[in-house]
Parts: structure tokens; C-alpha cells; sequence
């Protein structure tokens, strides 16, 4: 818009000049329809220019000292750099979808209810009911046995208290590598109380500060589905040994799942806290995804600003250049010149036009000018001032070439 003549201004004013403008695009005119998208971002420019914004910069005051064929060039190569540079923020808007998620509100309830089974849960008050999701399960063998789609031991939470949670008669001390071993057993016969799940998760590190990683994940939910055994049409996590996961060290301390083949609908993803971490670090990697293309888009459009800024400096350097051509010295012509004869000499007489290709040859009366055999004529004479070219222009003048400006801008058609 600062490079833009009157004309093209008025159109977005409502009376074809004033600071009445037309902020939505009028449908009633015929108007390119591709304007439509671009109207509003227009005329908030054309109101910016207006309140002053930019008045001082150095680029449009060098535009106007430009003259008319100029300020065409400028305007025209202008042009395709914002082509450029919307292609480019296009481009940007269709990762927006991805940047947006997951919103930070909907991370942590994802997260907390893989977790915990309710996202307004901790590790330090959840209970048996969030974790474990159905009132069949009421011991350790039908606590920790399940179909696929799960829906019993559909937490992490849950998961942890399979594998780690020491039975009262019949249990392992340290079995997840416990430095300090747990106060709290799970009777194999009942529900476990809500202190055996809160106590086995202070045993778990506490995650740092930091940014979540899909990446990072996706990498230990691809552990974890590598580390499923199938066996007996069966799948488990954890150490199994015989029958069921009933906490004991005869049995087992893991997580059964029944039906279990790896396969879509029989899998990992059909874990009810897996499936959701699993879309949840999909999400995470498009977002980390797009955030690293919008930073290379946004380099990109920084580039082109700066070379947009710079187009009437690049405009008047090529005027420079193919001024200085046009008054370059033209070649220098060659002049066809008859070759001298006797005959042609002996007109000339013995004074001082026998020359050039003739010369006195004799005494008194015998003299007489002739053809000079040794003569070399001069390398021809440049053309004179009179010959150069004269199709310029006056101020800030350059020859109108049009090859050259066809090769040097990108003319809108």
C-alpha cells in the first residue's frame, strides 16, 4: 500500500477518495473475487499510512523521487514479492490446526486421566475407584486381568499397582527395584486400599519442569508395547509365571490381557491409558513439527521483507547500469575507401592533395603524382558525437530496453 498510486487507493473508500472507507468488500462491485480474502488486511493498512505509521521510512520517500516508468518497475517487482511473502504466510495459517494442539487445559486432563483415572486426581489422593474402572474388580487376579478394549485396569495407575504392589502372604519385596520397600500389601483376595496405589507412586520420579516431548513419548510407549509377551492367546505386562496376575510370586505380578494379539482392535492401542497417550504424542510430534516449519516460513518471510525493502535501491541500480551502457562509446565504424590508381592521382596534381595512397614522383616537367604502392591507410576514425544513440528519457533517464527489463523484473501480466 505505500508504493500505491491514488487510483488504486480510492477503490477502498467509500466516495472514491476521503478516510471513508470501505471495510468490507463490497459485493455489489466487480471486483476480482480473490480480493475478498485480502480487503480488510488492505484497508487496515491504507489506515495505518493514514494515522502516520511509517510516514518517515526511507523506502517510500526513495519511491517518490523515483520517476514515472521507475516507480512502474518498483511497483510491479514489488508486487511479486508480497506475492510471495502471502504464499508464504499461507502457508503458515494451514499449521495453525497443528500449533493449537493439544491446548495446555486439555494436556493435563489427557495426561492426568491416563494417569489416574479422574484429571482432578494426584499420585497422593487417588483411589481404587479411579484407577481401577469396574466394581468386578474386587482381588488382585480380577483387578489385573482384562479383555481388550480394557476396562478394568485402564490407568497407569493401575498398571503400576499390578506390577509392583507386594501381596500380604505370598509377595515379592522390590519387585519394581524399590529402595525402600512398601509399608502397604494387597491382600490377593480383595480390593487393594487406597494406600497401596498412593504409596507405590511416591516411589516414582517426579518429572522436571520442562517441556513434553512427543518424541519423547512415543519412545517409552513403544518400549512398553515391545515389552508385551503373548502367550496363550494371552498378552502381559509384567513378570508372568503361571494361571493369573494375581500379585503372588507363584502367579505373577503383571497385567493380563485377554485376547491380546497385536493386531488393530486386539493391541496395545486398545489400552485404554496406552490409546490416549498414544494420540496424545501424535499430537505433541505434529505440534513440535509445525513449530519447527512455522520458524523455517517465518525466516523465510523475514528474507523477503528484506529484499522487498530494498527493491527501489535495486531499481535504481539497474537504471544506473543500463544508462551507462546506452552512453557508452558505440564501436567504431569501419570507412569503405576506394583504392587509388594513376588515373585516379594523376587528377589530384603534384600539389598537396597527391596524397594518401598517392605521391610526386619526378623533376620539373617530368613530375607527375602516381599511385603510391606502399601505402598503408589509417585505421578508420571513430564515429563522432553526432552518432550515438538518443532514445532516452530526461530525469533519472535510462534507455528504454525492453529485453533487458523483461529480464531483470518479474512484469505482472
Amino acid at each position: 500500500m505505500t508504493l500505491a498510486d491514488e487510483t488504486w487507493i480510492a477503490i477502498f473508500t467509500k466516495n472514491r477518495g476521503g478516510n471513508d472507507y470501505l471495510d468490507f468488500f463490497p459485493q455489489e462491485v466487480r471486483y476480482p473475487p480473490e480480493w475478498a480474502s485480502k480487503w480488510q488486511a488492505w484497508v487496515t493498512a491504507l489506515k495505518q499510512l493514514k494515522q502516520g505509521k511509517g510516514s518517515g521510512d526511507k523506502t517510500i520517500e526513495a519511491f517518490t523521487k523515483l520517476d514515472s516508468s521507475l516507480k512502474q518497475l518498483a511497483r510491479e517487482k514489488l508486487a511479486n514479492a508480497m506475492r510471495t511473502i502471502t504464499e508464504l504466510e499461507q502457508k503458515k495459517e494451514l499449521l495453525d490446526k497443528d500449533l493449537a494442539e493439544p491446548a495446555r487445559t486439555q494436556l493435563r486432563t489427557t495426561i492426568k486421566t491416563a494417569l489416574f483415572g479422574n484429571p482432578t486426581k494426584t499420585r497422593a489422593n487417588v483411589q481404587k475407584a479411579d484407577a481401577f474402572k469396574t466394581i468386578t474388580c474386587n482381588s488382585a487376579s480380577t483387578c489385573c486381568e482384562d479383555d481388550v478394549p480394557t476396562t478394568k485396569a485402564t490407568t497407569v495407575t493401575a498398571t503400576i499397582t499390578c506390577l509392583c504392589a507386594k501381596e500380604a502372604s505370598d509377595g515379592v519385596d522390590g519387585a519394581c527395584g524399590f529402595t525402600a520397600l512398601p509399608s502397604n500389601t494387597w491382600t490377593k483376595g480383595s480390593n487393594p486400599a487406597d494406600a497401596v496405589l498412593t504409596e507405590l507412586l511416591t516411589f516414582c520420579p517426579k518429572a522436571p519442569a520442562s517441556q513434553l516431548l512427543g518424541t519423547r513419548l512415543r519412545h517409552v510407549l513403544d518400549q512398553l508395547k515391545s515389552s508385551v509377551r503373548i502367550k496363550s492367546g494371552s498378552g502381559y505386562i509384567g513378570e508372568f509365571k503361571s494361571t493369573n496376575c494375581d500379585t503372588t510370586n507363584a502367579q505373577g505380578l503383571c497385567v493380563k490381557y485377554i485376547g491380546y494379539t497385536g493386531e488393530a482392535g486386539k493391541g496395545f492401542n486398545d489400552i485404554t491409558w496406552a490409546s490416549s497417550l498414544l494420540e496424545l504424542a501424535d499430537k505433541l510430534i505434529s505440534r513440535d513439527e509445525a513449530a519447527a516449519a512455522a520458524a523455517a516460513i517465518d525466516r523465510q518471510i523475514a528474507a523477503e521483507y528484506s529484499k522487498a525493502m530494498g527493491i527501489v535501491t535495486e531499481v535504481e541500480a539497474t537504471a544506473r547500469a543500463l544508462k551507462h551502457n546506452a552512453n557508452a562509446i558505440p564501436e567504431a565504424k569501419q570507412t569503405t575507401k576506394v583504392p587509388e590508381t594513376d588515373q585516379t592521382c594523376e587528377k589530384k596534381g603534384t600539389g598537396t592533395a597527391c596524397k594518401e595512397g598517392c605521391k610526386v614522383e619526378g623533376e620539373g616537367d617530368n613530375k607527375k603524382c602516381i599511385k603510391d604502392p606502399d601505402y598503408k591507410p589509417k585505421q578508420a576514425e571513430e564515429t563522432k558525437e553526432d552518432d550515438k544513440p538518443t532514445n532516452t528519457t530526461t530525469s533519472n533517464s535510462f534507455v528504454i530496453n525492453r529485453a533487458p527489463l523483461l529480464l531483470a523484473f518479474f512484469l505482472i501480466g
